[in-house]
């Protein structure tokens, strides 16, 4: 796959092709070299409408690269939250959630290209020419679950959202590629799935006995509870401007 985006002059930055391999061995140790990008990172409160513009391009030009008609499935991984988590309140609203996931398990039969983790720690801007980096997780998959996702990454809902952003990477991104219609709130509601499992992963961090991989556990799980309350709370208000948008 990277060599397609390569081919059709996608930004990325993958790894070099040395004597015919990317991955290069010397003296036992194995590593990548990747070619050197004068460009950084964007914080939330420095991501502008201009970026999300060529955010929502370039992931509709990764899309439009190869499409297969049959839906992404990814095999569910069982959570007994009790394990974890005592308090009423909070079991009951991990139980909501993932009924809402379950409710919605079948995706669309559409598979495109999709990075999977299209956040801005992982584009690298010099002004506005970007490069994509980190594509280790990319593989085919829902296009629509990334589109969502990466419209809300960009837009800061870890952060101070921004529903004119939002805006603007759904935009851009249908300028270039439109999706098949579809119902938006059965796409909502199975991108629980993804964040119940991350905060899964990090409340067995806490049982670590390691001390620093337990505080990276409860800083994620912390993090990770709060885009879940927010990712709810945003609903209506995103379903309303994805059924406008597209």
């Amino acid at each position: 796959m990277e060599q397609l985006l390569e081919e059709n002059n996608l930004p990325i930055i993958s790894a070099l092709t040395i004597h015919q391999h990317k991955r290069q061995c010397l003296a036992g140790h194995y590593f990548y070299i990747f070619p050197y990008f004068d460009g950084s990172a964007l914080s939330f409160d420095t991501i502008t409408k201009k970026h999300c513009y060529f955010m929502g391009q370039t992931l509709a030009h990764i899309h439009s690269l190869k499409i297969i008609n049959e839906p992404f499935v990814k095999i569910s991984l069982p959570i007994d939250w009790s394990l974890y988590i005592q308090d009423a309140q909070v079991l009951s609203k991990l139980k909501r959630w993932h009924q809402y996931y379950e409710s919605a398990s079948m995706l669309p039969p559409l598979k495109t290209i999709c990075h999977n983790d299209l956040d801005p720690k992982n584009v690298l801007w010099n002004k506005f020419d970007l490069k994509i980096i980190d594509l280790e997780c990319m593989q085919m998959a829902s296009p629509y679950l990334e589109l969502l996702e990466t419209a809300l990454c960009w837009a800061g809902y870890e952060d101070t959202f921004k529903i004119e952003l939002f805006d603007q990477v759904i935009e851009a991104y249908y300028e270039i590629y439109r999706l098949p219609k579809i119902d938006w709130k059965m796409i909502y509601h199975h991108n629980f799935k993804n964040k119940l499992e991350w905060l899964a992963y990090n409340l067995t961090r806490l049982q670590s006995s390691d001390q620093e991989e337990r505080e990276i556990g409860r800083q994620e799980t912390e993090k990770t509870w709060k885009n879940l309350c927010t990712y709810e709370k945003l609903e209506d208000l995103l379903l309303t401007h994805l059924k406008a948008l597209t």
